[in-house]
């Protein structure tokens, strides 16, 4: 089993269509020290071997493919500071269990988790604006969704072939009208406003 560490200049020259670790299967832990706001397109694109990236508090965009296929990576924990994922970041990463979504994301892009089959429950954060389409298709064993009244582009086919999910959501957001309107079928929950009571 290898770890290692990589520091900003060394993420700087991995922004190609291949990753250095494609296929890698003995590399099972990354660090990626303070310093790098964004994890370059493609960066660990089929590390299929990876099963723990510790991201670091900088960051603030995963760039497309960064993650693409690394099918051993069972946790993800996002820093605080990072406020967008981009299409593909984490597609089929089907050993992903458990999605630590942080406060300030604010955008997640087209297929970002498709086909992360481990996601059993996802709660989307309360500052979320953008959950592009095809987000999370083909999570064919998430069953829960939470989406918050935040999102104001919600794609029609965010959460598609996810057969077993039930989707929580505001009545009249932009989530409900979006899949009140949707060509498949899936189990829609209306969360009501709480009632606020007035004393005078």
């Amino acid at each position: 089993e290898i770890t290692t560490r990589l520091v900003g200049s060394e993420m700087c020259i991995r922004d190609s269509y291949r990753s250095p670790f494609e296929g890698c299967i003995s590399l099972k832990e990354i660090t990626i020290d303070e310093g790098v706001a964004a994890i370059p397109k493609h960066a660990f694109r089929y590390h299929t071997g990876l099963e723990t990236v510790v991201l670091p508090e900088s960051l603030n965009t995963i760039e497309v493919y960064a993650f693409y296929g690394c099918t051993g990576l069972s946790t993800l924990n996002l820093p605080e500071q990072v406020k967008t994922i981009k299409s593909y970041a984490f597609y089929n990463c089907s050993g992903l269990r458990r999605l630590n979504l942080n406060e300030n994301l604010e955008s997640i892009g087209s297929y970002a988790f498709s086909g992360c089959n481990g996601l059993v429950s996802l709660v989307l954060n309360e500052n979320l604006v953008t959950l592009s389409n095809y987000a999370f298709v083909n999570c064919v064993n998430l069953t829960a969704a939470r989406v918050p009244k935040a999102v104001t582009s919600f794609g029609v086919d965010s959460f598609q072939n996810c057969f077993k999910l039930t989707i929580y959501c505001y009545s009249g957001s932009a989530a409900h009208m979006a899949l009140e309107n949707t060509s498949y079928t899936l189990s829609l929950i209306h969360i009501s406003e709480p009632t606020r009571r007035v004393v005078i």
